[in-house]
């Protein structure tokens, strides 16, 4: 009996040492649980801060290329013209690239499916590159099948995304020689998923693109990691040509999205061609407009009587906003620097639009939208927030604190000209929100 109470014992005092343990381990990982959360918060925060900051300039440079295309260039300038702004897209697309990171590694990145042109969009990929190719004396062009849809149905953004980084790498890497886009359809599906069944095959084509390069080429051995997060296929190749490391890893998890997978093949010396096989459905319209086209008159003349805030820190950025105003036709515009002055002047005075940024010194867009909506006056202004924050929660933020609408910087002039003409025709702004 006694060493039944005996046995009992150890196994009374094991239970309760493993409940300790198993208590002491709980505690560790709801420590580790909170700490995750306080870095997910300070990850977030940092990656508004960091999208507001390259944002803000970005919007200067493609803005005021916006406002040279309006002028009457000769032919060469044009051009220039259109190799900065094609460069100056080219830098926000990388920049967007690292601000969409952590949402890559999320699985939380969503596709914008929209129609485009194929043709213009395929051109449009090399011509950030023929000013460089130039200098490196290196012959950079495009290859596109004549059995290939005219226009398709896809998330155009990501896919320039892709193109762009490996046409990038290419120029990069080669010296001599050429680099080359192609694009072919391919005669059968190359594989078969869910998502794509719920279409006519009719209506699916499938495209194979492959950038060829005349490059330095890769070695076998490192083929095997080149699309790694933060990694080269040699550790010379950063400080010798730069490069986060980044490009290929978000390249491919970019066509894993679109249901390919992007592969590679190369040769030390002779070059690399890397590709992947791609389902696009066609566009139903019988034309897709390209970017060039998309531009179109912006006449606002006939609201020149109604008062225009502008509230912006930023003193180019001020410049570029007055310099769309007037185009459109609008006189009557005011301008403060911060969200404290907006609300002395909404005092003192009337606006029927408030242009507002949302991070500037002494208040913020936010903040001085919800003293202006707090005041009594019969006159409800339009306020539309001008960010650089492109973040899905800093939308909301604006919708909650009492926002009608959301452009985002860089300042598409025509998505301006858009949320202008909506606002006018409202004279109720509630109206509005539901469109952020």
């Amino acid at each position: 009996m006694s060493l039944l109470a005996s046995e009992l014992k150890k196994a009374d005092e094991c239970i309760h040492n493993t409940e300790s343990k198993l208590q002491g381990l709980n505690r560790k990982l709801r420590e580790q649980a909170d700490d995750l959360s306080e870095a997910i918060k300070i990850k977030a925060e940092f990656m508004a801060n960091m999208s507001h900051e390259i944002r803000t300039p970005m919007n200067g440079v493609l803005g005021f290329v916006q406002c040279l295309e309006e002028r009457k260039l000769d032919k060469e300038s044009r051009r220039q013209v259109g190799y900065i702004k094609e460069s100056a897209y080219s830098l926000l697309v990388i920049i967007n690239e690292i601000l969409d990171y952590s949402k890559l590694e999320s699985g939380n990145v969503e596709l914008h499916l929209t129609p485009f042109a194929f043709n213009p969009f395929v051109h449009s990929c090399i011509t950030p590159f023929i000013h460089q190719a130039k200098i490196k004396k290196i012959h950079v062009s495009t290859e596109i099948g004549d059995d290939i849809a005219s226009s398709f149905i896809a998330d155009e953004g990501r896919l320039r995304q892709i193109l762009i980084n490996l046409i990038g790498n290419a120029v990069k890497f080669t010296h001599k020689g050429s680099v080359t886009l192609s694009v072919e359809r391919l005669s059968s599906p190359v594989q078969q998923c869910e998502e794509l069944r719920k279409y006519n095959d009719k209506h699916i084509q499938w495209l194979r693109f492959k950038v060829i390069d005349t490059g330095i080429g890769i070695a076998e051995e490192k083929l095997a990691f080149i699309f790694d997060s933060y990694r080269q296929a040699d550790g010379s190749i950063s400080r010798q040509f730069g490069g986060t490391g980044l490009g290929l890893s978000i390249s491919n998890s970019l066509c894993k999205l679109m249901f390919a997978e992007l592969k590679v093949e190369s040769c030390v010396g002779k070059g690399t061609t890397f590709w992947f096989d791609i389902p696009l459905k066609q566009s139903d319209e019988k034309r897709c407009e390209s970017s060039e086209e998309k531009t179109q008159q912006t006449n606002l003349s006939m609201y020149e009587d109604r008062k225009i805030l502008v509230v912006e820190d930023s003193m180019v950025n001020q410049q570029l906003i007055k310099a769309f105003l007037i185009s459109f036709g609008l006189k009557n515009i005011a301008v403060v620097s911060d969200g404290l002055q907006a609300v002395e002047y909404m005092i003192e005075n009337t606006a029927d639009i408030i242009l507002m940024d949302c991070q500037m010194p002494n208040m913020g867009g936010l903040e001085a939208t919800e003293l202006i909506r707090e005041m009594q006056s019969i006159h409800r202004p339009v306020i539309i927030a001008l960010t650089a924050n492109v973040l899905e929660e800093e939308k909301q933020r604006c919708l909650k604190a009492g926002m009608d609408d959301y452009v985002s910087k860089p300042i598409d002039k025509l998505m301006l000209y858009k949320s202008l003409q909506q606002a006018f025709n409202h004279v109720n702004g509630d109206d509005l929100a539901a469109n952020i």
